[in-house]
């Protein structure tokens, strides 16, 4: 499974309602969502450590230059706030080149697979879009 497709399963599942399951079901679907946890908190460790091993030596002044910027400060002239919009286009294009590469690894997720009326009985729980039950199928089933 890939990464983004663990993280966004934990996202649904850990908010999803069990109430219309029985126990058994219910602890499959608990047991699944610890599984997802480890790769959503690995995941979410690897994209802050990106964050901070790309910021460059002048990052805070970029930083707080920009945000001046965003406050329609007249105090920062045109070379400067290029300047800004170019370290900030530069480092959002190289984490996001760097987290997505990771979405994209395959992981190995072992995970209870839930009976057909196991899985209708989690459906009838929540209040999930089309796109949302046929991910999770994918996953569960």
């Amino acid at each position: 499974m890939k990464i983004q497709d663990a993280v966004k399963a934990y996202n649904t599942l850990s908010k999803a309602s069990v109430s219309k399951m029985t126990l058994d079901a219910k602890m499959k679907v608990v047991k699944s969502v610890k599984a997802l946890k480890a790769v959503a908190m690995d995941f979410q460790e690897f994209s802050t450590i990106t964050e901070d091993k790309l910021k460059g030596a002048e990052h805070e002044k970029f930083s707080d230059l920009g945000t001046r910027l965003d406050n329609g400060d007249p105090s920062i002239d045109k070379t400067e706030a290029a300047d800004v919009r170019c370290y900030w286009r530069k480092y959002n294009t190289e984490f996001f080149k760097c987290v997505h590469q990771e979405e994209l690894r395959e992981v190995e997720v072992k995970l209870e697979k839930l009976t057909k009326k196991e899985f209708s009985d989690l459906i009838c729980s929540n209040n999930f879009e089309a796109g949302v039950i046929a991910d999770l199928s994918e996953i569960l089933q």
